[in-house]
């Protein structure tokens, strides 16, 4: 297919020694309904043959290119992206989360239905990529009391305070506006593994809307030595992202309430995980006080996947 000029939207995709998983990734991107698109893999300085991976899988799409640098981190290889970016929509995909087909066209109803909408997010499936185990519950579902604040239109600022009780917003689901973007900055570097929410809620506290599409468009494959498996790291990012929101100050008293809350249980969770014992009726206190629940991916059990998503991890290794 041919490249477009302006495409609507820009899909990036970070990838480091990914090679047996980038081809499944790069095929759920230009195999989506809404064409559209434009796809940037950032190989970020692989030791195997993922770019060259990548580009076979690309083949003779106009639409895909991979480039290549110096290793920078996920969220350096995802501001390259963003860099190289000519849409006026950004998604993102880390290199072993898919998307359903009709991922994009979901996208671009809520877009079209909601003005100003600086952040759109579908709901995920949850996948042990180890064990080949789908979630029965999505990943929204550890989330309810939070996201109710959502529905069905909310404004920036009430954005804004579910944000400040939990991130329940995955990166493979997210889509942003590139004025967005412009306005408040890229991902920062500095906030591994919570750089996410930090852009989240940069986004809605600079007063652009967030829009949530509740179905399971999108696959967080969960896998055993992540970023996000570190709870010790993921804490002490998640501090520095809520001190930073409430250095730049809060739309509303109430999203400062839950912050101030938040970060006091996170506080408490830090000396936990750095003692090596867990405060359970503190956290517990402080969690209910926020309405957030610390539930486990995936939650429910396990659950034979639908067709449709049967096929999709059939051919992802």
């Amino acid at each position: 297919m041919e490249a477009q000029d302006s495409p609507t939207y820009s899909v990036i995709v970070p990838a480091f020694n990914s090679e047996e998983r980038i081809e499944a990734v790069i095929r759920s991107v230009l195999g989506q309904t809404r064409t559209d698109l434009e796809l940037i893999v950032i190989d970020d300085g692989s030791a195997d043959r993922t770019a060259k991976r990548a580009e076979a899988a690309v083949g003779g799409d106009a639409r895909g290119r991979v480039i290549r640098q110096a290793n920078r981190g996920t969220v350096g290889a995802r501001n390259a992206g963003i860099d190289a970016a000519r849409g006026s929509y950004l998604s993102f995909l880390d290199d072993d989360d898919l998307w359903l087909p009709y991922y994009l066209e979901a996208v671009d109803k809520a877009l079209r239905s909601s003005r100003g909408a600086g952040l759109v997010f579908t709901d995920a499936w949850v996948v042990d990529a180890d064990r080949g185990r789908v979630g029965r519950r999505s990943a929204h579902e550890r989330f309810a009391r939070p996201l109710r604040r959502l529905e069905p239109a909310p404004t920036p600022a009430a954005s804004e305070a579910a944000l400040a009780r939990a991130n329940f917003i995955t990166t493979c689901a997210a889509t942003v506006s590139s004025q967005a973007v412009e306005a408040v900055g890229e991902f920062d570097p500095e906030i591994c593994g919570c750089d996410d929410w930090d852009l989240w809620l940069r986004i809605v506290g600079a007063g652009f809307g967030a829009v949530r599409v509740d179905e399971r468009l999108a696959v967080l494959r969960k896998r055993a030595g992540s970023v996000s498996s570190d709870e010790l790291l993921m804490a002490r990012n998640a501090r520095t992202v809520l001190a930073a929101a409430l250095e730049r100050g809060l739309a509303s008293a109430e999203a400062e309430r839950l912050a101030r809350l938040h970060l006091r249980l996170i506080d408490a969770e830090i000396t936990a995980l750095e003692r090596g014992s867990v405060p359970r009726r503190v956290v517990a206190r402080f969690a209910r006080r926020i309405g957030r629940k610390r539930l486990p991916l995936p939650v429910g059990g396990w659950v034979s996947p639908p067709a449709e998503l049967r096929r999709l991890l059939d051919e992802a290794p």
